[in-house]
């Protein structure tokens, strides 16, 4: 079981002086966490065969050369309470960018909003709370739709995308759905910008404000906000601006089910199911989080794996973030690497 959030918090806020003793080689084994520069130009030797050296004396110090060589800001790992790694490499600024890992963020807030009764089924037409959304096939489009990738929104990859636009808001609500809703899966960043006005309903309030004393201000997250657009909305799909240690209490939460501190922040019943397959087109999706078998667990993921993994079986929190592409270093290379990893950092700690 995990530690009291409490002396868990203690940890995080120490995070810093901890990793100075570290760097001067004071600890070693499990407790040892080394520091290096994610812009070093590595050698075919240290990306190779002095990572798989790493790997056979100690996974920690092998999944921190991972993030080194992956191009990584920062890597945080917390096992049992314990955080047994934090490294930041010379690319690691306060605050980043959560990328679209934010998504998993608003699928918490949406719960949040049902649990005060703000929102009362997702079954609930957008139109609801947007009027524009109320004719044709938009009328037809649900909140769970918006929440499961599944509300007939293709992704937009030109200049029409949600990215592009200074009012985000105004650039969604403008959409239509070229698909039928609930009939394909398809990663929409404009699907989940549309609950961003909805949100604003359901709080009464900009989602902004509500997110900071809903859920930042109770998990101690001083160093977080939504990101806004230039019209003040807030950016639900990307770009929550945080740090690795305000990201690890959001996987913190989730790990312990929704408690923070002895009290209920979101209900149980909303992480599961928020963390369990939500339609049959992808059932590798929930609510906004990727789901994974093997560990077992759940993820926040975004843009230069920039992602919160949360594995309760292994009573684990991984955090990796990154502000700027590397070269020569492609997204997505870190993952199939780092959860072999993980099971075995896991098994050491056992």
């Amino acid at each position: 079981m995990i530690m009291g959030t409490v002396a868990l918090r203690r940890k995080l806020a120490i995070l810093p002086v901890v990793t100075v003793l570290l760097v001067t080689g004071c600890m070693a084994g499990r407790n040892a966490v080394n520091t290096g520069s994610d812009h070093t130009q590595m050698t075919e030797s240290v990306q190779g065969t002095d990572q798989e050296q790493a790997s056979a004396i100690d996974p920690v110090q092998a999944h921190q050369a991972l993030c080194e060589t992956t191009g990584a800001a920062a890597c945080l790992i917390i096992h049992h309470g314990v955080v047994i790694q934090d490294w930041h490499g010379p690319g690691y600024t306060r605050p980043m960018y959560a990328q679209s890992s934010t998504k998993s963020i608003t699928a918490i807030l949406v719960g949040m909003l049902a649990d005060d009764g703000k929102i009362t089924s997702l079954d609930e037409r957008v139109c609801s709370y947007i009027q524009e959304w109320c004719d044709g096939v938009r009328g037809e489009v649900t909140l769970r739709h918006l929440l499961t990738m599944t509300s007939g929104l293709s992704r937009i990859m030109d200049n029409r995308a949600a990215g592009y636009a200074a009012d985000k808001d105004a650039a969604v609500i403008a959409l239509t759905p070229d698909k039928r809703p609930g009939t394909v899966w398809d990663y929409s960043n404009e699907a989940v910008q549309l609950l961003s006005p909805v949100l604003d309903k359901a709080a009464g309030e900009p989602i902004q404000e509500y997110a900071r004393k809903r859920l930042f201000e109770p998990l101690g997250m001083k160093d977080t906000r939504l990101h806004l657009d230039d019209q003040g909305h807030a950016w639900t799909y990307a770009d929550m601006e945080t740090t690795p240690e305000d990201m690890a209490k959001i996987g913190l939460l989730m790990l312990n089910g929704g408690q923070w501190e002895g009290k209920q922040v979101v209900s149980r019943d909303w992480i599961g199911r928020s963390t369990s397959p939500s339609q049959s087109l992808n059932d590798q999706y929930g609510f906004l989080w990727w789901l994974y078998e093997s560990p077992q667990g759940f993820a926040a993921l975004g843009n230069l794996d920039t992602n919160l993994y949360i594995f309760p079986k292994l009573d684990m929190v991984v955090v990796r973030m990154q502000n700027y592409p590397g070269k020569q270093r492609p997204e997505g290379i870190y993952e199939p690497k780092a959860l072999p990893l993980i099971e075995q950092i896991a098994a050491a700690g056992e």
